[in-house]
């Protein structure tokens, strides 16, 4: 079985690695299912604001572009803090 260590997950060394697959999942599912109805939405926000939709269709695929830019760079980040930086 693949650790979450030799899958470069932005996981603890301390955390196990089954808990670390199932919060991985735990924080990505809602943001997956978000996405989704942003989407079936598109048509009432540009009723809305009085735009055409084809703005608000470019504005959700720059969300998502940016979401999927961002993931790789997040651990990166991450990893500049220690693990106490909050307390401090």
């Amino acid at each position: 079985m693949i650790t979450m260590k030799e899958l470069e997950a932005p996981i603890r060394q301390w955390v196990p690695d089954w808990l670390g697959l199932v919060s991985i999942f735990v924080v990505i599912l809602p943001v997956t299912m978000l996405n989704g109805s942003y989407t079936g939405s598109m048509l009432e926000v540009s009723n809305t604001l009085g735009t055409n939709s084809e703005d608000i269709t470019m504005g959700y695929y720059a969300a998502s572009a940016g979401m999927a830019i961002a993931y790789p760079i997040v651990p990166k980040v991450l990893s500049a803090f220690s693990v106490k930086f909050p307390c401090q």
